[in-house]
């Protein structure tokens, strides 16, 4: 459920031409994962998402 509303959300930024910001805050508190998860940032680009800024 959460990951088809996350698919959709993905696809409205995406259709607005719009991007998603990678927060790099994750590596200086020594969380696991990325800020969106690689799992949604792998699909992201399976939707064709283009626009990737790192902050």
């Amino acid at each position: 459920m959460v990951k088809e509303i996350i698919t959709e959300i993905l696809k409205q930024v995406i259709q607005d031409g719009k991007g998603i910001l990678v927060n790099t805050s994750s590596h200086r508190y020594g969380l696991k994962d990325l800020t969106p998860s690689r799992a949604i940032l792998r699909l992201y680009k399976d939707l064709n998402g283009k626009i990737v800024t790192i902050g």
